[in-house]
């Protein structure tokens, strides 16, 4: 099969006079999104909570620091915000948990596959596909290097993601602390209700959530109502960014946990080295034009596709492309 030229990822050329099989079907898809629906709630609850606790956690003088200190934000605020995103990666925390569920069905349905494929069995899957709580300690005898090379992907991950989060909660906290301390002039009490607003946000959210205030006071609302209003808004927001986070990181866990148990594969001989990967969207309204663009793009299994439409630190090697993506990639061989 050869890649549609609409984009700017290596086009994979088969070897002459071979036939290629999928390892698994598209419809692979539904046990990610299946799964998803399963732990969102959860993990949005947990993510949801999570903040609610850092607000209830602001000392006083914190604000008051930042008030006596030009907007600056106190380290002992600063370096509560970087734990709190810390302990999300914990064994068996709000992101963890959840990340390893996906990994562990990931790596499952693709040892199955391969195994239909090469017509023998290989060894235990972390866990049965029709229960995905726990899993199995014979995989880790039975596939020691990829339980590693899988450990080694959520070590990686979790690290870029504490540091990528860590920077952006402080730098949204910061412009609110600029916005109401230098610009606005406000009080204790108004800058620690702004904050608490902040809590959990990004940048680009602190921002849309300045533009709203600004909005209700050009409106004529009165001072309590654009209280209510504004922390109704910044908890929208606030699910809203669970969900992705919950969505976004399973699917990552998910894509990352088959494309290892295929790279093993490779290593062991169960499947030859002429692997492609090809890009699959839902196919449906919701794909963005991004993925769309990408939808059958088939390319060699250790090439990267072409990204630079649509993410930043997300997608050039699998799905996802960027936040709540629900593609996938699906794995031909050839021979």
């Amino acid at each position: 099969m050869a890649s549609r030229a609409v984009n700017n990822s290596p086009i994979y050329i088969p070897p002459l006079g071979t036939k290629s099989k999928r390892l698994l079907p598209k419809s692979t898809q539904l046990h990610l999104v299946i799964l998803s629906k399963k732990l969102e709630p959860t993990t949005m609850r947990r993510l949801y909570k999570s903040w609610n606790d850092e607000r209830k956690s602001i000392e006083a003088e914190w604000i008051k620091y930042s008030i006596d200190h030009n907007a600056t934000i106190a380290p002992e605020f600063q370096l509560m915000l970087y734990k709190d995103i810390k302990s999300w990666f914990e064994p068996g925390d709000i992101i963890e948990n959840e990340w390893s569920q996906a990994a562990a069905l990931g790596t499952s349905l693709m040892i199955r596959g391969i195994e239909k494929f090469s017509g023998q069995s290989i060894g235990t899957p972390p866990v049965e596909l029709k229960i995905i709580e726990g899993w199995n300690p014979a995989f880790v005898e039975d596939f020691p290097e990829l339980a590693a090379s899988m450990e080694r992907m959520f070590e990686v991950r979790s690290d870029f993601l504490i540091d990528k989060m860590s920077r952006a909660n402080i730098s949204a906290m910061n412009e609110t602390l600029r916005r109401t301390i230098i610009e606005e002039g406000l009080g204790e009490r108004g800058v620690a209700d702004a904050v608490n607003n902040t809590i959990g946000l990004t940048e680009k959210q602190e921002a849309a959530l300045s533009k709203f205030e600004t909005r209700l006071k050009e409106a004529g609302v009165n001072r309590s109502k654009r209280k209510r209003a504004l922390k109704a808004y910044s908890r929208r927001m606030n699910r809203y960014r669970a969900r992705n986070i919950a969505r976004t990181e399973m699917a990552e866990a998910f894509n990352g946990a088959m494309h290892e148990t295929v790279n093993d594969a490779i290593r062991k001989g169960y499947v030859s080295k002429d692997i492609a990967k090809v890009w699959e969207t839902a196919s449906d309204e919701r794909v963005c034009p991004f993925c769309g663009e990408l939808h059958g793009t088939t390319i060699g299994f250790k090439d990267q596709y072409d990204v630079s439409k649509g993410a930043t630190d997300l997608g050039s090697i699998y799905p996802p492309l960027h936040s709540s993506c629900r593609c996938i990639v699906i794995y031909e061989v050839f021979g």
